[in-house]
């Protein structure tokens, strides 16, 4: 049982797993957006689509610069400014979507581990 326990799953000996952590929310340069901001500013580039520098940095330092939340708020505002055929993804949609990400992520992201959770004994 102890070797059983011991041996790692097909699967995990397919991919290796590191740990990101938050991205920074420091600028790297002196007219460099931080890392978190630029996650959101990089992939959107192409697109037709882009981030105001400011929004980007309010996103990531609103979710701390945690990946998840960031791709989760750049999906979410991509789509907004989409819909509404805007080019830019500014402060008035961030406004506007804000409560709607939120709504989305307590419903996708945290209820589920809400419900997962242990219950509390007395």
């Amino acid at each position: 049982m102890q070797n059983l326990q011991a041996a790692r799953s097909h699967a995990e000996r397919l991919f290796r797993v590191e740990e990101l952590g938050n991205l920074g929310l420091a600028p790297t340069g002196r007219d460099e957006p931080s890392p978190a901001a630029l996650a959101l500013i990089k992939p959107a580039a192409d697109t037709g689509i882009r981030f105001e520098r400011t929004v980007a940095e309010q996103v990531a330092g609103d979710v701390d610069g945690y990946p998840y939340f960031i791709q989760k708020y750049g999906e979410a505002l991509w789509d907004a400014a989409d819909a509404a055929n805007l080019h830019v993804v500014n402060a008035k949609l961030y406004a506007a979507a804000g409560s709607r990400i939120q709504d989305a992520l307590d419903a996708e992201f945290f209820e589920n581990r809400y419900l997962d959770a242990p219950r509390a004994t007395s």
